[in-house]
């Protein structure tokens, strides 16, 4: 032991007492720096993820509305295209030129999430693809390859959706709850759209014929059974996700409960105003405008998700910068101490 304890001896006896105190301090501060440092790297990586997180959030919200937009004018384009229906093409004129208002806001804006540009150059695409698609808008004679043809755009929508949950890190972010309503908002309520959506144009165009021809016919009955195929896993993935959110179990009640309502909804007018009668008099806006009452409520629900996930992302920034702060306090208190203690 007095081998061991010799040199630092030497060391000592060798120092002025201001520098003994001084050698020890420094040895003991440095290991505190060292971890604050490491503490505080991983905070300000923390802090950076949950800001693109937030900008991720906004964003995916107007991809969201840029869906809608072209559910919209997929739905109103196919029929009004085909029985050159002015009043449909002018529903179809409205959702053309809230696509354009919400890709032209793609460009206004960088986003800070995207530092290698990836998401950036998906939007230039899409916007391209849609500028093709509306010089284009080629006549495809029936409704099915009609309604197809623009099916094609919401899937590339659909794509940019994904690529902003990807490339804003919103995938990969730490909370169940929001990987949960995340799922819901970009996969469960789009696939709930999608067949309300065909509904809403098959049945459009079937009362503007006047008929239900055979082809048309089995494409119905094929939507309704699409309608009840998703409402036994839609009320599933509302199960988890409630269970997981409890915020989202108490604000989104009455949204979800009118999803859920909404499809049996859509399939009884199906049955009885498209599918069942042998002459089709219904109006055709009287069966859109009940159509719109009940995609309101996927609307309502997206709100409900979108309103959550940034309260979660808002709160955990809070509290990562709190840290920080305290952190950095308690850093320049420890040095304050030690600096009025070797002036003392």
């Amino acid at each position: 032991m007095n081998h061991l304890i010799r040199p630092a001896v030497a060391l000592m006896n060798r120092l002025p007492m201001f520098y003994k105190f001084s050698l020890i301090s420094i040895l003991f501060l440095l290991p505190i720096v060292a971890l604050s440092f490491l503490v505080v790297s991983e905070l300000n990586r923390s802090v950076s993820t949950i800001t693109k997180g937030i900008e991720g959030i906004d964003r995916l919200e107007q991809v969201n509305h840029l869906l809608d937009a072209a559910y919209r004018y997929r739905d109103y384009r196919a029929p009004g295209k085909l029985k050159e229906d002015p009043e449909i093409l002018a529903l179809a004129d409205k959702a053309r030129d809230d696509i354009d208002r919400v890709l032209a806001a793609f460009t206004e804006k960088a986003a800070v999430f995207d530092t290698n540009g990836h998401w950036k150059d998906q939007a230039e695409t899409l916007q391209a693809d849609w500028e093709a698609l509306k010089s284009e808008d080629i006549y495809q004679q029936t409704m099915g390859p009609q309604f197809k043809y623009y099916q094609e755009f919401v899937q590339k929508v659909r794509a940019l959706l994904s690529a902003t949950i990807q490339i804003s890190g919103l995938s990969q972010d730490a909370s169940r709850e929001n990987q949960l309503l995340l799922e819901l908002t970009t996969y469960t309520l789009p696939n709930a759209y999608h067949v309300i959506g065909q509904a809403r144009s098959y049945g459009v165009f079937a009362l503007l014929d006047g008929q239900l021809g055979y082809a048309l016919g089995d494409t119905v009955n094929e939507i309704y059974d699409g309608l009840t195929n998703l409402d036994t896993l839609l009320q599933p993935a509302f199960r988890v996700a409630a269970s997981g959110s409890p915020r989202f179990s108490s604000q989104g009640v009455d949204a979800v409960k009118g999803v859920l309502n909404s499809l049996r909804a859509v399939q009884l007018m199906l049955d009885e105003h498209i599918i069942t009668p042998m002459r089709l008099e219904m109006l055709w806006s009287e069966y859109n405008d009940q159509m719109i009452s009940q995609m309101d409520h996927i609307r309502a629900t997206n709100n409900v998700i979108f309103d959550v996930i940034a309260n979660n992302l808002d709160g955990r920034l809070a509290d990562e910068l709190t840290q920080r702060q305290l952190i950095f306090i308690a850093l320049v208190s420890v040095l304050a101490v030690v600096v009025y203690l070797y002036i003392g």
